[in-house]
């Protein structure tokens, strides 16, 4: 890794860190730390702190440590894909190698989280799903298990919602691929897929399918892996994200046996219906002024720790979103592929289809900026190095479920 890749993550870490905090483990300490195992050149030693740093953060009720801890992941996983020779960079041949360099960070931060809950920021059930989609679009297991053990612990649990299970269930499937277990492999995946079918959530969908679709195939079944394949095809409409059918053409192309071009079909039409995404702005109701905090800064003052923050819930309209500090909101978001980030009062929240999630929590007062182009748009966690990686802990959303969010950052769907 090069001198100069090592000073920027350095530098990464030290902007999202304060001053000391005294206690010897707090978050903010766990992060020095872990900048001085990466200036040692310990990528795992550096994202095992990171781990613990989140897992403090959330032990301690502190959801704004939370997302300092989240930026540092982020900064830590570009670099692992910078640090590679500008070569390795370029191409579909470089994306094993350098996916597999950012799987082992995740795989290294999922087992210092509480599974069992679902993170305001660094969320150990939403990193083990990306581990997953990773395995699924390069055809491989790599780091599965530590997936399959965070979330086995996460399905079991209160407060998670459906999804838990039907992810779970995927994870399953995976790892009996892995052990040779093809028959149960193939009717874990299946039910994941279907599930995540009834449920609308595109992108688990896709990846489940898909991984369905092979086994079909290894198995001779040539014509219904054609037919998943084409299902899953048809599933993508005129508003999908770009990114969504991105990742799933990976998982096509990576793994397409060298005599059957035609099981790219599906996947180009699918892209061909993609429609391009203008600027997207972060919207904002509440009017700045000249207050030094924002409405979430002056209601954090008075809240109790254990006092909601929003809720969303999905309806048969949308998302009803209502925050829970004054000035209080209560809206319809309308259903929407791509990423909507709606800044409530300084509480941000991100919207990707049927998965919901914090953005960022401003307690600052801040100018606003409705109207201007967003410039960080969502990448995929284990995305190449050329584009931005993003570490979010959004939760897909059945019908019915509501997800809320407390000051503590403790996040429940019920």
């Amino acid at each position: 890794m090069s001198i100069a890749v090592r000073f920027a993550l350095m530098a990464c870490l030290l902007l999202v860190t304060p001053a000391p905090a005294s206690a010897a483990e707090s978050p903010d300490s766990l992060l020095d730390d872990a900048t001085e195992r990466f200036a040692d050149g310990d990528l795992d030693g550096c994202a095992t702190l990171i781990g613990k740093a989140a897992s403090r953060a959330q032990d301690d009720g502190d959801p704004t440590a939370e997302r300092r801890v989240a930026l540092a992941l982020e900064g830590l996983l570009r670099q692992v894909a910078l640090s590679a020779p500008r070569w390795l960079q370029r191409g579909a041949s470089s994306q094993r190698a350098l996916s597999n360099e950012q799987r082992a960070v995740v795989a290294r931060v999922v087992p210092e989280l509480d599974a069992s809950r679902s993170g305001a920021f660094v969320s150990a059930p939403v990193l083990s799903r990306r581990l997953l989609y990773a395995a699924t679009q390069l055809g491989d297991t790599e780091h599965v298990d530590v997936a399959v053990t965070a979330l086995r612990v996460h399905a079991k649990s209160k407060g998670v919602g459906r999804s838990a299970s039907v992810v779970a269930e995927y994870a399953e499937g995976l790892a009996a691929r892995a052990a040779g277990e093809f028959g149960d492999a193939r009717s874990h995946v299946d039910a994941a897929y279907a599930a995540a079918i009834e449920e609308g959530w595109l992108e688990l969908a896709a990846h489940a399918g898909t991984e369905g679709a092979w086994m079909r195939w290894d198995a001779g079944e040539q014509d219904a892996a054609r037919e998943r394949l084409t299902e899953i095809g048809e599933q993508f409409d005129n508003d999908v994200a770009g990114e969504t059918v991105r990742a799933w053409a990976r998982a096509v192309r990576v793994r397409l046996p060298k005599d059957a071009p035609e099981l790219l079909i599906p996947v180009d039409e699918a892209t061909k219906r993609i429609v391009p995404a203008g600027s997207d702005p972060v919207t904002n109701n509440v009017s700045s002024g000249k207050a030094k905090l924002t409405p979430l800064g002056r209601a954090f003052k008075k809240m109790g720790r254990r006092a909601p923050l929003a809720q969303i819930e999905r309806t048969s309209d949308g998302l009803e979103l209502a925050t829970k500090f004054k000035p209080k909101t209560d809206e319809l978001v309308l259903y929407r592929s791509g990423d909507r980030r709606l800044d409530r009062g300084g509480l941000l929240v991100v919207v990707r289809g049927y998965a919901v999630g914090l953005e960022e929590l401003k307690t600052d007062n801040y100018r606003s900026i409705q109207g201007a182009p967003r410039t960080d748009a969502e990448r995929p966690i284990l995305g190449s190095p050329t584009t931005l990686v993003r570490v979010r802990a959004d939760v897909l959303l059945a019908r019915g479920e509501t997800w809320s969010v407390t000051k503590t950052g403790f996040v429940t769907v019920k």
